[in-house]
């Protein structure tokens, strides 16, 4: 499976269609950063009063509604055609795109991921719970906005799909004062551990998380404003998008049963974050 960042960032961007903001999402995969880019957009359209629109394909329409997408859109008040699962259906290999308010859900959005995977593969699930605790704290600290997070287990592929976004500040906006002047720069500075707090145990998180996908074979898809890095075993990897995504967007990969060294917690039992 292609990460997030090789797939068309065009659906995430949105476009204006008689005064409504609309996401097309009736080409192309879908994967769990497509869901909560889109739900990060309605929230952002909400707060500022804009009707929003989301416009699937009938053979994505299921994928979405089990991942309770229209749920999350309906409490949005945006529009859609995605039907209602019942609480029955919901399936034991996705973790549906949920909001990020307060720290203790965070953390226990972690701990659903981290159960998942845990029989099959300890070392990937601690690795899961410190990457998504750290994420949605990241979100709640930096980006003044709610953000959205879900997860899907690829049981036959032996892999993990998480994702988390906002529509903040974004990168360049948390890390103007540490001198980025622009979307690349700012990730740059971010993956590099640079945080906007002097403290010295901060602005480790997406660094750890990096090696930490890394060393379990996966992938990481950093996605904020028009910068876009790729980052995995081999190192990052670095593109502009032609298509800003109007806040910051993470999609990590990680395959179960890659037992490897992990990187030790920071001070405090914890990740510390951007």
């Amino acid at each position: 499976m292609r990460d997030l960042a090789e797939l068309s960032l065009t659906p995430l961007s949105g476009r204006l269609v008689e005064g409504t903001v609309e996401v097309d999402l009736r080409d192309g995969w879908l994967q769990p950063g497509h869901l909560v880019g889109v739900a990060a957009l309605a929230q952002s359209c909400a707060s500022r009063g804009r009707p929003f629109r989301l416009a699937v394909g009938p053979t994505r329409t299921s994928y979405a509604s089990r991942m309770h997408l229209g749920a999350v859109l309906s409490q949005l008040g945006a529009g859609h055609a995605l039907p209602p699962v019942p609480e029955r259906a919901r399936e034991r290999d996705l973790l549906e795109v949920t909001p990020l308010v307060s720290p203790d859900g965070t953390r226990r959005l972690a701990a659903l991921v981290r159960d998942k995977v845990l029989a099959q593969d300890p070392e990937a699930a601690g690795a899961l719970y410190a990457c998504l605790t750290e994420l949605g704290l990241n979100v709640q600290e930096h980006a003044g906005t709610t953000g959205f997070a879900a997860a899907q287990t690829l049981l036959r592929r032996e892999e993990v799909l998480f994702a988390v976004a906002d529509c903040g500040r974004g990168l360049a906006g948390t890390l103007a004062l540490r001198g980025a002047t622009n979307d690349r720069e700012a990730v740059e500075l971010a993956l590099r551990g640079v945080s906007r707090l002097d403290a010295p145990d901060r602005g480790l998180g997406l660094r750890t998380m990096v090696a930490l996908v890394g060393r379990l074979g996966g992938s990481l898809s950093l996605i904020s404003g028009g910068a876009v890095a790729l980052a995995g075993r081999a190192g990052v990897r670095y593109r502009e998008s032609r298509t800003p995504f109007a806040g910051t967007l993470v999609q990590g990969r990680v395959r179960l049963g890659i037992h490897t060294a992990l990187p030790r917690q920071e001070k405090g039992g914890h990740w510390s974050h951007v």
